[in-house]
């Protein structure tokens, strides 16, 4: 079955928000099904409270936690079941390694949404500057 059916079909089955399937499409309409399936998923991450998405939780399918469903493995499947999130993802034009604007970065093996992982690089400099400033700032 399609990816983009797919993902439609798992909002229906409360898997997925609205916001992270149509994210995904728009983002990565023209790429290969594990890039859209992987925008999807760092989109509901994110919108669960984190940061960022581990690779090891996309090649372990670790997203939705607490579901064990048949669509989840019908999503992988569709997908390709990428053995090498980190090549795969690295391989599509929306996806870089933070050398290049693009609106997904991977980052020590951490899938990012663009503008928080410029957030996350501008909270770690703000901290690591005031803890050279004054040494007992953090203890």
């Amino acid at each position: 079955m399609n990816i983009i059916l797919l993902l439609k079909k798992a909002i229906t089955k409360k898997l997925l928000n609205p916001i992270d399937v149509y994210f995904s499409i728009t983002i990565a309409n023209q790429e290969n099904p594990a890039i859209i399936l992987a925008a999807a998923c760092i989109s509901y991450f994110t919108n669960q409270g984190n940061v960022c998405l581990p690779l090891s939780n996309l090649a372990k399918k670790l997203i939705f936690l607490n579901k064990k469903n048949t669509l989840i493995n019908q999503l992988w499947y569709a997908a390709g079941n990428p053995t090498n999130w980190y090549k795969t993802l690295l391989n599509s034009k929306i996806v870089s390694n933070g050398s290049k604007n693009s609106p997904l970065i991977i980052s020590k093996n951490n899938l990012y949404l663009n503008y928080l992982w410029i957030s996350e690089k501008i909270i770690f400099k703000f901290i690591y500057n005031n803890k050279k400033k004054n040494k007992y700032y953090f203890m």
